[in-house]
């Protein structure tokens, strides 16, 4: 009997757009716009590896506005995983 190898595919969006897709366009814009989006590169990469769920990176993107001093280096070290 032959055997197949199942790959999962990488979700996508409504619009065919995967994670990694839409994490490197929303870097692409912020440094458009002239910004260094270190703490936005850092979350994005993790839900583009499904590391953080949708809300889990939206509480962390309200985190990091509310708490200047607090890195994504740091929230990451203390969330759960998705």
């Amino acid at each position: 009997m032959a055997r197949t190898l199942q790959v999962m595919a990488e979700p996508v969006n409504r619009n065919g757009v995967t994670r990694a897709q839409a994490a490197a366009d929303a870097i692409a814009s912020a440094r458009a716009e002239g910004l260094e989006p270190i703490d936005a590169e850092v979350l994005l990469a993790a839900w583009a590896k499904g590391d953080l769920s949708d809300s889990q990176l939206e509480e962390a993107r309200l985190r990091l506005l509310n708490e200047p001093s607090l890195t994504a280096t740091e929230l990451l070290s203390r969330a759960p995983a998705a």
